[in-house]
């Protein structure tokens, strides 16, 4: 990457060259110099001072936005680049909570798929009866497990695969400065994971807090669609009604990155401290597993933190 692009973007965000060069470690004659080069190279004027103060022009607003697009993809290409290289070989089965197999497995299935494509991958979920398991399964998988951590003394610190956090996630016309009342807000609800509502119950007898008070709008299937008709508000979200559920975290990390979706401050659960998860992972073929797992956690590190 053109390291006088990083030297520009910077001073255009800090609108000081001397702020830039100190982040950067850098002197501030050479971000002077660097910004020069490309103001010369591009023929345009990137920069002016007004009162004294330095200044973005209508030219360098332009070149900021180009700039900030070329960076960004090449992060994109470095994090491609190392999952690439990761990418194992192999038939694995990859059980999971229904939890985050309603959240970001299927978009990890996608990119292992598509980085790995002379592997094959079967998810099933563990916390389902036996009777609902797809009991038939090939001799040659590697079986990856990923479990709820139920008492984290009891478990290998390595086997730790993420933490996670149960959230009050709401459609993009909420104010994520605001406050909200129980009664603002319709919440939607889902019944294919009864270990959250489980947990939300018990957060609720925890503390002195009535849950009879949240008004449910609306029950769907599983946790996508209620993430789907949350989003469905976006492109209405000047006019659409302020909606919500009870989500985890990891399950709609992308939306809240985008603002397509919102974490909603409501003032009657403030002393109500919502459940959090830890997961671990744990192999039935430790050896053959290990680049599958490495190649898992990298992708968690890029695209849930």
């Amino acid at each position: 990457m053109d390291f006088r692009l990083k030297v520009f973007v910077l001073s255009a965000e800090k609108l000081s060259y001397t702020k830039a060069a100190q982040e950067l470690g850098i002197s501030q004659p050479a971000v002077s110099k660097h910004i020069k080069a490309l103001e010369e190279e591009y023929k345009i004027q990137l920069f002016t001072k007004i009162d004294g103060r330095l200044s973005l022009t209508y030219e360098g607003e332009i070149f900021l936005q180009n700039s900030k697009r070329i960076i960004n993809l090449y992060k994109d290409l470095e994090k491609e680049s190392q999952l690439i290289s990761q990418a194992p070989v192999g038939n694995y089965l990859l059980k999971v909570p229904s939890a985050i197999y309603y959240g970001f497995i299927p978009s990890f299935v996608g990119e292992f798929c598509r980085l790995s494509p002379h592997s094959t991958i079967k998810v099933e979920i563990n916390d389902l009866d036996e009777s609902t398991k797809q009991q038939k399964r090939a001799n040659n998988d590697i079986i990856i497990n990923i479990n709820t951590v139920k008492n984290e003394d009891k478990i290998n610190q390595n086997d730790i695969l993420f933490n996670d956090q149960l959230i009050v996630a709401g459609n993009s016309s909420i104010d994520p400065n605001g406050y909200y009342d129980l009664h603002e807000i319709k919440f939607f609800f889902y019944t294919s994971d009864n270990q959250t509502l489980k947990e939300i119950i018990t957060s609720f007898s925890e503390s002195e807090e009535d849950q009879t008070k949240i008004k449910t709008s609306g029950t769907l299937i599983d946790p996508q669609s209620a993430i789907r008709l949350l989003l469905s508000y976006h492109k209405h979200h000047q006019i659409a009604p302020l909606a919500a559920s009870f989500l985890w975290k990891s399950q709609i990390s992308k939306f809240l990155k985008d603002q397509k979706l919102r974490i909603v401050n409501i003032v009657e659960f403030q002393d109500i401290i919502l459940p959090k998860r830890t997961y671990s992972i744990t192999s039935n073929d430790q050896e053959s597993s290990k680049n599958f797992i490495s190649f898992l956690r990298n992708w968690i590190d890029q695209n849930l933190t």
